[in-house]
């Protein structure tokens, strides 16, 4: 006879496209931001299906100098939101200041909130010139499905 004891493990999550987030206008009197939960919802995938729905979030990029505005997050309730700038930007291939970094993610639940805040006349769509501008010069996040459980994505 032989025995086999199976141990449960954590299969991470992963998201199976791109996020979209909502429009946000050029030079916005509000702008609450998206909740994680939201911005998720059609491409999480995760074998443990009770697990709830996070995001980390491992890079920014702002524009050169982060000239372009600047991502936020928060996870803050009720009406008073006090939003935090993502530490970090891609210069160059290159993440500075060193927050977050793919080994020391921003973490956020599906209650936060996440968004763009643009400089006055900021457009996506086309620079000062009125060129249009290319997809790799528009603000992103570089980010990761996290489902919450100690010890942070993967």
């Amino acid at each position: 006879t032989a025995t086999l004891t199976v141990d449960a493990v954590n299969d991470s999550p992963r998201l199976t496209s791109d996020m979209e987030l909502s429009t946000v206008l050029e030079d916005p009197t509000v702008n609450t931001g998206d909740f994680v939960s939201a911005m998720v919802r059609d491409v999480w995938f995760d074998e443990e299906a009770f697990n709830q729905r996070g995001l980390a979030v491992t890079g920014v990029y702002n524009g050169p100098s982060r000239s372009y505005g600047e991502w936020q997050y928060t996870c803050a309730f009720g009406g008073q939101l006090t939003w935090q700038s993502f530490k970090g930007d891609i210069t160059y291939g290159v993440i500075h200041p060193r927050d977050p970094l793919p080994a020391k993610a921003t973490l956020l639940g599906p209650s936060c909130r996440v968004r763009f805040n643009p400089v006055p006349n900021y457009n996506t769509e086309f620079d000062n010139t009125g060129a249009a501008r290319p997809q790799s010069d528009r603000p992103s996040l570089s980010v990761k499905a996290w489902d919450l459980t100690a010890g942070g994505a993967s």
